[in-house]
């Protein structure tokens, strides 16, 4: 079986090394550049699942960049030839052991449409199946956010459940996907 990824462990530190993608913790001084993704409104309702005002947008990413920082250890970035393209982050769900919940967001939209957040995804379930020991992973999705759908569907994710969630007076809808460990094709065990 063709190995995708290498775990290369560094002084206090790793990278998952990918055919074209590298997966590294975050570092504080990488904020800089998450903090621009957020800029776009485009990025911040796909992240979110949300279509809000500018405003209120931006105090939604404050409030989930200041998280971000709380877990370090849990969020890695995506990076292509050196450059930040993205990250990745996973929280575990309080009333289940080794049962995770996922997100990704590619902020630099030359990269989407081009099969990295796929490979990023791929890289991080191994990681997160093998190495951490999960046995479950969750996450949802905004319902228009049809990219990310596929991506997830092509990592093995399968469509559970949807749902609707009146936010400050906004409905949207979401859909809700799981993997379990016995179910994920892991390409990159190798």
């Amino acid at each position: 079986m063709l190995k995708l990824w290498n775990f290369l462990k560094l002084k206090n530190s790793f990278k998952l090394i990918g055919l074209r993608v590298i997966l590294r913790p975050v570092l504080k001084r990488d904020f800089k550049i998450i903090n621009q993704f957020f800029k776009d409104q485009e990025i911040i309702e796909l992240a979110f699942g949300v279509k809000y005002e500018k405003n209120f947008l931006k105090n939604i990413t404050s409030d989930y960049l200041q998280n971000l920082l709380l877990c370090l250890n849990k969020t890695f970035v995506i990076e292509v030839n050196k450059k930040i393209i993205g990250f990745t982050t996973y929280t575990y769900e309080a009333s289940q052991n080794c049962h995770i919940r996922l997100g990704i967001t590619i902020g630099d939209k030359k990269y989407w449409n081009q099969g990295y957040g796929t490979e990023a995804l791929k890289i991080f379930l191994s990681y997160l199946f093998n190495k951490i020991k999960v046995n479950k992973i969750m996450l949802d999705t905004a319902l228009f956010n049809q990219r990310a759908q596929r991506c997830f569907e092509k990592c093995g994710f399968k469509k559970i459940k949807r749902d609707s969630e009146t936010n400050f007076n906004t409905a949207f809808s979401k859909i809700w996907m799981s993997l379990n460990k016995e179910d994920f094709k892991d390409e990159a065990a190798g």
